[in-house]
C-alpha cells in the first residue's frame, strides 16, 4: 500500500537534486500520501549509485508540520 503510494506520488511530483558524489546522486521528493483516511507530506530520499542508471530508495519520512 504505502509502495504504491509513493510509486504514484513520483509520477505526480517534482524531484529535487541533492549532492553528487564518489557513490553517486541522490534526489529528494516530497508527496502528499493518503491511506486508511490519513494524509501526510511524506519526503523520499533516492540515489542513483555511479554506474548505475536507476534510483535506489534511501529514506521515506513523514515531514513535520511548521509551527
Amino acid at each position: 500500500m504505502l509502495k504504491d503510494a509513493i510509486l504514484k506520488g513520483l509520477s505526480e511530483n517534482d524531484c529535487e537534486a541533492r549532492e553528487q558524489d564518489e557513490f553517486g546522486e541522490r534526489f529528494t521528493v516530497t508527496m502528499r500520501i493518503r491511506i486508511f483516511e490519513k494524509e501526510a507530506n511524506v519526503t523520499t530520499g533516492w540515489i542513483i549509485r555511479t554506474g548505475e542508471d536507476y534510483a535506489r530508495l534511501t529514506s521515506c519520512y513523514i515531514k513535520r508540520r511548521s509551527k
